[in-house]
């Protein structure tokens, strides 16, 4: 080979050695800016989670709190009578058997049972009774309500028996036999009509 010729080949060698240091320094600096984007992006990510869990923290407190102020201007209560109320369905929703519905469940059966006539300071152990029921049978918290509403009005005229007594009867019936919400709601409109009829 000639001198030339080896000049030649060492030259191209020496470029191809730069193109390839700068071709690596390239995914190197590729690498690291793809790092750097999905941590933002995680970061990113978790940021807008959280901002989107306290956004639905403050919303369903604000509708915790409307429920209370509904409950309070049907029942007529003081605002002592209705905060206890609100610590009751809290205590309903941590405990074991209470916690399937939520807070705001739980605040929207509570202001079923206050339209159905139920007073103030029965309504912790008759929301307690209600949300037994439906578990029992498998429902939901307005059915119970409703349901145990139709039994106590057909017999209100004929017995002393409270809300709470009547959800607890119902909860027993569900567990003894293979009555469904369905079956007792048709049972509760047939009393209602019988006790009609007689009456």
């Amino acid at each position: 080979a000639t001198v030339s010729s080896l000049i030649e080949q060492k030259r191209y060698a020496a470029e191809r050695n730069g193109m390839l240091t700068q071709h690596n320094a390239l995914l190197q600096q590729g690498a690291i800016a793809l790092r750097a984007f999905f941590r933002y992006a995680i970061l990113y990510g978790a940021g807008f989670a959280a901002l989107d869990w306290f956004k639905n923290l403050v919303s369903g407190s604000a509708r915790f709190e409307d429920a209370l102020k509904s409950i309070q201007a049907i029942s007529r209560s003081t605002g002592q009578e209705v905060e206890a109320v609100g610590l009751a369905i809290k205590g309903v929703g941590a405990d074991s058997k209470g916690s399937r519905f939520s807070l705001l469940e739980l605040a929207s059966a509570a202001q079923l049972l206050a339209q159905s006539g139920v007073e103030i300071n029965t309504i912790p152990a008759a929301l307690k009774s209600v949300v037994d029921f439906a578990q029992a049978a498998n429902g939901s918290l307005q059915d119970a309500a409703d349901t145990t509403t139709s039994f106590l009005g057909a017999f209100k005229e004929t017995s002393n028996i409270t809300y709470a007594a009547t959800a607890n009867q119902l909860t027993a019936a569900v567990n003894e036999s293979k009555l469904t919400i369905e079956d007792l709601k048709s049972l509760a409109n047939f009393a209602a009509q019988t006790v009609a009829s007689v009456g």
